[in-house]
């Protein structure tokens, strides 16, 4: 039997934005991290109204995790976030 994720569980749990995919798997601290790096570096250019939480994990879901963890490392590393 397959387990339910933590926020069908505990409803003080973070509900994540994308259903699957690589994203649902980290941490919300991670994930807020990721999506703030993200908007600040990688998706300046784009209007604000266009970058959304549901953006930032569907572009976090194609790049994977060995990215993800890259940017998440260097971004700690130089007190970016």
């Amino acid at each position: 039997m397959q387990s339910l994720p933590d926020y069908l569980i505990d409803p003080t749990a973070i509900v994540p934005v994308a259903e699957s995919g690589f994203s649902t798997t980290i941490s919300a601290l991670d994930r807020g991290r990721l999506h703030q790096i993200l908007r600040k570096v990688h998706l300046r250019s784009f209007p604000a109204e266009w970058i959304t939480d549901y953006e930032c994990d569907k572009l976090l879901d194609a790049w994977g995790p060995a990215v993800a963890q890259t940017l998440v490392k260097a971004a700690v590393d130089a007190q970016f976030v």
